[in-house]
């Protein structure tokens, strides 16, 4: 039990690096600063800042927020591309996919009623 539960967050921390990684490669691709991704993220640039630096690791929200921004998919961020050439498979296990669209489906849902609501 303890040696999975060391798996799940050697896995996770590997992802949060290859997130920070594509985060960053991403943002330099589009030519825009920590403070621009902040701006049309609604967020601040030092949050920006703190996760490139892996301080803090964001919502599945805010990663939608971000993609958005940056005008990607979502999924980008997790593929693990080392040496710079795309692999043809992301890092993450058919369980963590389902969760991860589980947790994202729930949210823009829950948003979409939200907006249904005021109207």
């Amino acid at each position: 039990m303890v040696a999975d539960s060391y798996k799940v967050n050697m896995t996770f921390e590997r992802l949060k690096q290859i997130y920070v990684r594509n985060l960053k490669k991403f943002r330099k691709q589009a030519g825009i600063s920590q403070s621009q991704l902040g701006l049309r993220c609604d967020t601040l640039a030092s949050y920006i800042c703190e996760i490139e630096t892996g301080r803090k690791f964001p919502s599945i929200e805010m990663i939608a927020r971000i993609a958005a921004a940056l005008q990607i998919q979502p999924h980008l961020f997790l593929l693990d591309e080392p040496g710079g050439a795309p692999v043809s498979r992301p890092i993450m296990s058919d369980f963590l996919k389902r969760k991860f669209t589980e947790q994202l489906t729930a949210q823009v849902s829950t948003a979409i009623q939200r907006v249904v609501r005021k109207f």
